[in-house]
């Protein structure tokens, strides 16, 4: 019987992934190409991919997710009757799809099959990440290739009822803390002294309007005539929403890099539950108007640079990624968290 050889146009896997065949979509770069599972048994190659938009993986314990799904994009295989049952406001479970293999990035000539790979959003995690109670390390970018999961802590006992307390912690030890003074956010490395005037002040947050946030280092303010002026590290809007139930949407710049825009990760509206259904790659276990994604605007595929999202009632994680430093991450939480937001 005479094997029937596959089209380079046409995108075929066999059962456990999701395909999409539009006709008018980009090549795909070689550098983000998906090895898929059917090959072109004639030339021994993978097939020619045309994808605009890459179904997500998660990279625990791989598990296609629904958050990017739409009309163009079908599957191969036998769906579950019913996807995964999913409360308001319980993120942590797996909005599923399909179960897919372990993915391999290594392509045999000589084999038929191969594993998918499949690209995720989330980045590798850096596990054993040594952390420093030194400033120069928590104002510099994360320097390995990966993300660190990290968390933020408000600290609201006792005498800090009425004026919380910030921490930002990685492995339960706390590296930096703030608390609000005026329309001012003070950061210190040092959690029993957060002070202008402590040695271990790092910088500042000034919220100008009710959501424009300007972020600085630990310079003077150039009105005192005093040096050293401080230096603006970056700037953070955060844009009201018409529609209370619709997320927030912000804007990050880098003030060395102001041409680059860190926005929120889009989340896709569920009809059926009525809210909107982002992957938090099990860090989120309670739905809030604070939860966020910050990637690159206009990259693709999309990669996710910074990551909050509430844990417990005082407890968000808060994961980072290079260019983000833990500093600036700790920023724009606090940004976020600010009382004053009317969004």
């Amino acid at each position: 019987m005479q094997q029937q050889q596959s089209s380079p146009k046409r995108i075929a896997e066999k059962r456990g992934s999701i395909i999409k065949q539009p006709n008018d979509s980009p090549t795909i770069s070689p550098s983000q190409l998906i090895k898929m599972n059917q090959i072109d048994t004639q030339n021994q190659n993978p097939l020619e991919i045309k994808m605009f938009k890459v179904e997500r993986q998660n990279p625990r314990v791989g598990d296609l997710v629904a958050e990017d799904h739409e009309a163009d994009l079908t599957y191969l295989g036998n769906i579950p009757k019913k996807l995964e049952q999913k409360q308001k406001g319980d993120y942590q479970k797996e909005y599923q799809m399909a179960k897919v293999d372990q993915q391999r990035d290594s392509y045999s000539p000589d084999k038929s099959m191969t594993n998918s790979l499949i690209i995720s959003a989330y980045p590798s995690i850096i596990k054993n990440f040594q952390f420093q109670q030194q400033s120069d390390f928590l104002t510099s970018p994360i320097q390995q290739q990966g993300i660190v999961q990290c968390a933020f802590q408000i600290n609201k006992s006792g005498f800090n009822t009425f004026r919380p307390k910030f921490y930002f912690l990685k492995d339960n030890q706390c590296y930096l803390a703030a608390k609000k003074v005026g329309n001012k956010y003070l950061i210190s490395a040092d959690k029993e002294n957060i002070e202008r005037k402590s040695p271990q002040f790092v910088g500042q947050v000034s919220c100008k309007k009710n959501n424009q946030y300007y972020f600085y280092d630990t310079g003077l303010n150039p009105k005192r005539k005093k040096e050293p002026y401080r230096k603006c590290l970056g700037e953070l809007c955060i844009y009201a929403i018409p529609k209370t139930n619709e997320p927030r949407q912000q804007c990050f710049k880098f003030q060395n890099d102001p041409n680059n825009e860190y926005l929120n990760r889009k989340p896709k509206w569920d009809a059926k539950l009525q809210t909107f259904i982002l992957n938090f790659y099990e860090r989120v276990k309670i739905s809030s108007i604070k939860n966020f994604q910050m990637i690159l605007k206009d990259e693709m595929p999309e990669q996710i640079y910074l990551q909050f999202g509430k844990w417990d009632k005082h407890y968000f994680n808060l994961d980072v990624a290079a260019p983000f430093s833990p500093l600036i991450a700790f920023m724009i939480a606090l940004s976020n968290y600010d009382q004053k937001l009317q969004v």
